[in-house]
């Protein structure tokens, strides 16, 4: 919609107005700061933004300014009825400059709403490709003036902003709804399998020790089968479990400022035997001369493990691990590279993708399929960036960024 003969000061303000209410992810937020800015902006005495309940038909009034908060919350107001309900199901804005000479809404004359003062009113329709999800409604200026074509054109203009803010933060909302109760699913889930999985891998090392009776080595072969799957399904749980807390934002994230030189170290460690029995080389290229980051210890050491555990896995007997630290843009530069057989280039974009499992390998190594998946999440709950280059029958290499201060990232 376009303004005409409007001052440019209002025209800052609208745009003020725009930018703060498209800010806010939250709902009652966003339409907490649309109404207040509107207020403020026209001078208001009263004003509320209801939305519409879907299965009801019905409108409800989620914020409300000068009102009763009893009559707020109680307020259910059917489309076509009403001043709200008329603007709802026509779609079209409304001006009433004086209510009590109204004749299309003779009810709601001033003898019914004298206390409100709802002498002059605006209500547009909040809309969304052309469908109403609420209305916005300001009633009585505070200089006692009635509303003006210049008001409803303002108000009108605001209101396609406000309503593509809103529907963002409903959306936003219903998102994250479902995944607390994606959450709620998994984790009752992984309880509940938890639980006899651990009793029947007692129950299978029981006989397989022999406590039982005499097990020959083909039935120990298959129980040991039996209890490794085991171990594997009560990985791919924690791993899910994992990741669905990471998310929705449900993980704990523990800081702490360490030397990541000295977590590198201790991760290597952890593989270095492994390594060396496949006849596999480790070189370490840390230049990175301050090395401190704030951080989650834990978290990182999960990412890093991870990551030098794939390499392992997929390179070959006299193959060679790299691991480089530098200071990159400021940041922390973490570079794990293999000399294993690769990627292709067409399976690059799949690897961070939950239970991808690309068959690289003859013997097709197992995993959850979620270890990258949780690695990007980490990274991204630490306002970093991960990602891949990879050359099939050559080598992968694995980069992560890192800023070195999580804190000053937050207030940035």
């Amino acid at each position: 919609m376009k303004l005409k003969n409007i001052p440019n000061a209002t025209l800052v303000r609208l745009l003020q107005l725009a930018k703060e209410v498209h800010s806010f992810i939250e709902p009652e937020e966003c339409i907490l700061s649309a109404l207040t800015n509107v207020s403020d902006l026209l001078g208001t005495e009263l004003g509320s933004i209801m939305l519409l309940d879907e299965k009801s038909k019905e409108l409800l009034i989620r914020k409300a300014t000068g009102f009763n908060g009893e009559i707020a919350r109680n307020t259910r107001v059917k489309m076509g009825e009403g001043i709200a309900g008329w603007v709802a199901k026509t779609g079209k804005p409304l001006l009433i400059d004086d209510l009590s000479r109204s004749k299309r809404f003779k009810k709601y004359r001033k003898s019914d709403t004298k206390k409100y003062k709802t002498d002059s009113l605006l209500s547009v329709p909040l809309k969304i490709d052309n469908k109403v999800i609420g209305v916005l409604n300001v009633n009585n200026k505070k200089t006692k003036r009635i509303f003006t074509d210049k008001d409803l054109r303002v108000l009108t203009f605001i209101s396609e902003h406000i309503s593509l803010a809103i529907q963002n933060a409903l959306m936003y909302e219903k998102i994250k709804r479902l995944a607390d109760m994606k959450l709620d699913f998994i984790s009752d889930v992984s309880h509940e399998l938890k639980n006899p999985l651990a009793v029947i891998k007692d129950s299978m090392a029981v006989i397989s020790e022999g406590l039982v009776g005499k097990v020959d080595n083909k039935k120990k072969h298959v129980l040991d089968i039996g209890m490794k799957n085991i171990d594997r399904l009560n990985r791919l749980l924690g791993s899910l479990l994992d990741l669905a807390k990471l998310e929705t934002g449900k993980a704990a994230i523990k800081r702490s400022y360490f030397d990541i030189k000295e977590l590198l170290n201790q991760s290597i460690d952890f593989i270095r035997s492994t390594a060396k029995s496949k006849g596999i080389s480790i070189k370490l290229n840390f230049s990175m001369r301050y090395s401190k980051i704030w951080a989650d210890w834990d978290r990182i050491t999960q990412v890093v493990s991870n990551l030098l555990n794939n390499a392992l896995k997929f390179t070959p007997k006299g193959g060679t691990i790299t691991v480089q630290l530098k200071e990159k843009n400021k940041k922390a530069f973490v570079l794990v590279q293999d000399t294993g057989v690769g990627v292709r280039k067409q399976d690059l974009p799949k690897l961070f993708n939950k239970f991808e499992r690309l068959d690289i390998t003859k013997n097709k190594t197992k995993g959850t399929g979620l270890g990258l998946a949780i690695c990007k999440e980490i990274i991204g709950l630490h306002k970093g960036r991960i990602w891949v280059e990879s050359k099939f029958h050559k080598g992968t290499k694995f980069n992560i960024l890192l800023p070195k201060d999580l804190r000053k990232e937050e207030r940035a």
